[in-house]
């Protein structure tokens, strides 16, 4: 696993998604500046709740369409109560934007959902 320095990431830290897609997932979506579109990186704390807090890392052109691919991902089909939790914690939770990433498509790049 990655490390900076003395920090050492856990998985409820945002570092731990950010220092993860950099050193694994980048290899699979980022080639170059040249080629690739620039993304906004939406690191979204506090959601996917099973008992404590989940994250997920996303990367979208804009915050309606990251909601949306959240949306899609995290609540797919026709239940209503899912979809209300959902919605519910992508609006209260923090969010930190890394802009202007390059990266070929918007999607979900990591998760982990909360647990005991």
């Amino acid at each position: 696993m990655p490390t900076h320095g003395n920090f050492i990431p856990t998985k409820n830290d945002y570092w731990y998604f950010l220092l993860n897609w950099l050193c694994y997932g980048s290899r699979t979506h980022y080639s170059s500046t040249l080629s690739s579109k620039q993304m906004n990186l939406y690191i979204i704390n506090e959601v996917l709740y099973d008992y404590t807090y989940g994250m997920c890392v996303i990367a979208a052109e804009s915050l309606p369409r990251c909601e949306q691919i959240f949306m899609t991902k995290f609540a797919p089909g026709n239940i209503d109560y899912a979809k209300q939790c959902r919605q519910k914690e992508f609006n209260e939770a923090p969010i930190k934007v890394i802009e202007n990433v390059p990266y070929e498509k918007e999607e979900v790049v990591s998760y982990v959902y909360g647990g005991g």
